[in-house]
This record gives structure tokens, C-alpha cells and sequence, in this order.
């Protein structure tokens, strides 16, 4: 499971715990609000947590329009619009209205956009709204701006403590080693993995490269597909030289599970896990979790360098037979 991959699978994660971590504090806004906002502010709440986008947005606005002015609305607005932003809007469309490439945008992105402005206006000294701002322009390739909100919220006295640690540890670490990848992608030519993987130049394209010591991670999209866009297929080579890592198939394997099941966790799911074979320098995997709509079929693989593992990922419930026939064929005459 690569970091571009999780991190693109998380975005709908990142926002629902921000929005829940801010409004299950309510106290002074229910006793501020007019019952009838408050009531609409929680319903907004709700169909947003079921991923009800454009009716979360109607009660907000409802809300909005009994309460003009109120950061709480603003906010929730603003995650309300990047949620649908992210799930409807091509990302070449997000950012180049984020870059107001688009004249007169009138989409999600641009309404996120005016929405987290408006509640920073309203109110500069809380911290949830420049996340929201971090989150629109990182998830949309603008990585830099979306840095330089994380830092803003991170310096603000009223974000909390494990909060702090939480985006510093977690997203902003991430995102940093995201830019470092898109920064080498841009200044050097993308580099060939020196191993033999069979995949049709007339389907498939390498779109990243990141070397770090000992480490190398490439990835591979279909041909219509750009990166940061809501991929169908993706494949991932990780490698980690032996005079670095001293890892062996079964360790790497009993990482992934790990992460799996953390990925499965977080959305309340649980995961399929299944060794398909193993030998003393091969375990061939598969995994799937409903809830993500995703599944893999990897191959760990112990060269005399190093260690491999190669994922084929789809989103889709599960791989047909053939499918997965014609992958760990892929697969087992990779060398």
C-alpha cells in the first residue's frame, strides 16, 4: 500500500474526524443558536458523515440564512462543498480554480474556497478552518499552499495539544514526503525500476519516482488517468536494498497485514486477507475492503539486493478469476 495511494483514500477520512472532532463540542452554540439552526447545524452533520453531500449543504445553508455570519456555519460549509468538491470534481478542475484559472468558477471547490475564507474572516484566531483550507489545496496537487495553512493552524494557541501532534506526526509528515516525490518527478527524469514488470506501454504509464537511501518506491497509472485523480487501477513497485533493510517476505508481509487492518479500522470494516502461496523467497497476497470499494493483489519478492513488493490495485469489490489469473501471472514472471 503506497503513501499516495493511502494518503487519496483518507482525504473523506481526514475531514469527517476534523468536522467531529470541532462540532461534538457544542455547548455554547446550542445555547447561542436558534433552535431551528441548531437543529439544521446537526442534520448537516449527519448527512455529511453519510456522505450526503449536496443535502448536507442544503441544511447548512438553511442554517446559514436564519444565522448570516456565524464562523461554526461557515466551516461546516466549507467541508460540506470539499467533500463533494473531492468526490465529483476532476482534479485538474479543483486546482486550476484553486490557481482561479477558471474565470468565474461557480463549483464546489470555488464554494469550499469562500466558505473557509468567510469563517477565517469571521473569526482568525481558531484553527479548523485553515485545515480545511491545508486539506482543499493539498488534496487538489497544490502541496505547498496546503503546507503553509498546516503551519498557520499548527502555530494557532487554540488548536489543541494532541491535535497538534496528531497533523504534525501524521498529515503534515506526509504530505512533505508527497512534495518531496512531486518535486523529483518534476526536476529529474523518471527513473525504471531495474526489474523486468510486464505492463503494456499502450495501457500503462510510470507517473512517479521516489528514491530515498536504500528505498525506492515507482508507480504506474493507466494512460487517461492523471495522478491525483480518482484512479481505477494502480500499480506500485516498492524496493528496499538488503544493505539498508534487513527484511525478509515474511516481515513485509506481516507489515501490510498491519496496515490493512489499520486502513479497515479506521472505517469500521473488516478486511479480507489472503495468502494466495509462499515460498522461501515469494508470498503472493491478496486483499480487499468493501467499505473502500478497493482490493490488491501484491507479490513480496527476495532478490540477492533486496526485497520487492509489487501491488496491483483496482477499485473495485474484488478481482473476477481472470483478472486475477492474468495478474499473478504478471506477477510470477516478474524477475
Amino acid at each position: 500500500m503506497n503513501l499516495v495511494k493511502f494518503m487519496k483514500n483518507i482525504s473523506l477520512i481526514l475531514f469527517i474526524l476534523l468536522f467531529s472532532v470541532f462540532i461534538n463540542d457544542t455547548s455554547s452554540l446550542a445555547s447561542n443558536l436558534e433552535s431551528q439552526a441548531y437543529t439544521l447545524f446537526l442534520q448537516g452533520k449527519q448527512q455529511l458523515k453519510n456522505k450526503n453531500f449536496s443535502e448536507s449543504i442544503s441544511s447548512l445553508k438553511q442554517a446559514q440564512k436564519l444565522l448570516p455570519n456565524k464562523y461554526e456555519i461557515e466551516f461546516a460549509l466549507g467541508m460540506c462543498y470539499m467533500a463533494k468538491a473531492l468526490n465529483e470534481e476532476p482534479f485538474k478542475l479543483r486546482q486550476a480554480t484553486l490557481l482561479d484559472k477558471t474565470g468565474n468558477s461557480q463549483n464546489s471547490t470555488k464554494y469550499a474556497l469562500d466558505s473557509f475564507s468567510n469563517a477565517i474572516k469571521i473569526n482568525p484566531d481558531e484553527w479548523q478552518a485553515y485545515i480545511g483550507m491545508a486539506e482543499l489545496h493539498a488534496q487538489s496537487g497544490l502541496i505547498p499552499v496546503g503546507l503553509s495553512y498546516f503551519d498557520i493552524a499548527l502555530r494557532n494557541s487554540s488548536m489543541p495539544k494532541d491535535m497538534k501532534d496528531y497533523y504534525t506526526r501524521e498529515r503534515v509528515a506526509a504530505l512533505k514526503l508527497q512534495n518531496e516525490m512531486y518535486e523529483h518527478i518534476q526536476n529529474k527524469p523518471i527513473k525504471k525500476p531495474d526489474i523486468a514488470l510486464k505492463l503494456s506501454s499502450e495501457d500503462w504509464k510510470q507517473t512517479s519516482f521516489l528514491e530515498r537511501q536504500g528505498y525506492y518506491m515507482a508507480e504506474f497509472n493507466l494512460l487517461d488517468e492523471d495522478i491525483g485523480e480518482q484512479w481505477s487501477k494502480l500499480v506500485t513497485i516498492h524496493f528496499y536494498d538488503n544493505k539498508f533493510f534487513n527484511y525478509d517476505v515474511t516481515y513485509l508481509y506481516n507489515h501490510i497485514q498491519k496496515m490493512v487492518k489499520t486502513k479497515a479500522k479506521e472505517v469500521n470494516d473488516t478486511p479480507y486477507i489472503n495468502k494466495i502461496s509462499e515460498d522461501v523467497n515469494n508470498i503472493y497476497l491478496e486483499w480487499r475492503i468493501p467499505k473502500f470499494n478497493e482490493t490488491e493483489i501484491i507479490r513480496i519478492y527476495k532478490s540477492d539486493s533486496g526485497i520487492y513488493s509489487i501491488h496491483f490495485a483496482s477499485k473495485k469489490p474484488m478481482y473476477s478469476e481472470d483478472e486475477r489469473s492474468e495478474i499473478l501471472n504478471i506477477l510470477r514472471a516478474t524477475s
